[in-house]
C-alpha cells in the first residue's frame, strides 16, 4: 500500500472486499507479514467454515496467525466480537495479546489510526461496542463467564485448547446461534481425552469440524538441526509424545 496516497471511500470499500476474500493479502498489505502455506490454509478454512480445529507442533506461527485473524475480523466487519481464550492470563498476555499489539504498531494507514489498543482489548474508535476483540480467561471455577457473548459476527479463538476446561468450550459452542459464528481451536495434542481431542477423533463430533494437522515442517523458520534437537527432546521419532 502507498502510505502517502489518500484513500477515497470507494477505494476503501474495495480494499475491504479484497481483504475479506483473502486473509493472506490482508496480512501482507496491512502488516507486511507473509503467511506460510499452513497459516494460509488455517485462515482460509476459518473464513469458509464455522468450526476449525488445529492440532500440531510448536513453532508453526499459531500465535501470530491468531492475532492476524483477530485483526482481519476487526478491519473487515462492522459488527464483530472477537474473544481470545487461553488457559491462563500469562498465556494470553505473553502470546496473542502481545502479538496483536506488535501488529498494530506495524499496521498501515488508514487502518492504524482507526483502532485503539487497551490493556485487554482492541476496538474501533467509532462505535467500539460493536467492533472489538477482548482477552477472556477460561476458568473451570467460573465457566459461566463464557456465556452471554453475542454479536452478528462472533469469532472465538482458543489457544492451548487442551488446557481449557471442557465445560468452558462446551458453553462457547453457544455462539453458533449467532448469524455468523466462527470458532477456532488450536493446541498441541498433549491429551488423549477431552473436548479438543474429540473434535479430531469422535465420530459424531468431528464430522462438524474441519481438522488441520500441522508438523514441524510447517514452521516458517524450519531448520533440520533445530528439528533434530526437538525430536531428541520429545524422546525420539518413535515416541508417542513426538508422533502426537
Amino acid at each position: 500500500m502507498d502510505k502517502n496516497k489518500d484513500i477515497t471511500p470507494e477505494d476503501y470499500a474495495k480494499l475491504i472486499e479484497l481483504y475479506k476474500a483473502d486473509v493472506s493479502i490482508f496480512s501482507q498489505q496491512v502488516f507486511g507479514f507473509t503467511l506460510s502455506e499452513k497459516q494460509k490454509e488455517i485462515a482460509d478454512a476459518l473464513q469458509n467454515n464455522r468450526l476449525v480445529t488445529v492440532r500440531g507442533a510448536v513453532s508453526v506461527g499459531k500465535t501470530a496467525l491468531m492475532a492476524i485473524i483477530a485483526w482481519h475480523n476487526l478491519v473487515c466487519y462492522p459488527e464483530v466480537l472477537c474473544t481470545l481464550w487461553g488457559p491462563n492470563e500469562s498465556n494470553l498476555r505473553d502470546g496473542v495479546i502481545r502479538a496483536m499489539r506488535e501488529l498494530h504498531d506495524k499496521m498501515a494507514e488508514p487502518f492504524k489510526s482507526l483502532y485503539e489498543c487497551g490493556r485487554e482489548n482492541f476496538s474501533r474508535k467509532i462505535n467500539p461496542a460493536s467492533c472489538y476483540a477482548q482477552m477472556r480467561l477460561a476458568s473451570k471455577e467460573r465457566p459461566d463467564s463464557a456465556r452471554g457473548l453475542h454479536q452478528v459476527r462472533n469469532v472465538v479463538l482458543c489457544d492451548e485448547s487442551t488446557e481449557i476446561d471442557d465445560s468452558v468450550l462446551e458453553i462457547l459452542m453457544n455462539v453458533l446461534s449467532d448469524p455468523d459464528p466462527k470458532i477456532l481451536l488450536i493446541s498441541n495434542p498433549s491429551k488423549r481425552s477431552g473436548f479438543f481431542y474429540k473434535t479430531h477423533t469422535d465420530e459424531e463430533i468431528s464430522k462438524h469440524w474441519v481438522q488441520i494437522h500441522t508438523t514441524i515442517y510447517d514452521a516458517p523458520n524450519y531448520d533440520p538441526d533445530r528439528l533434530a534437537a526437538q525430536v531428541a527432546q520429545y524422546g525420539g521419532a518413535t515416541s508417542n509424545r513426538y508422533r502426537s
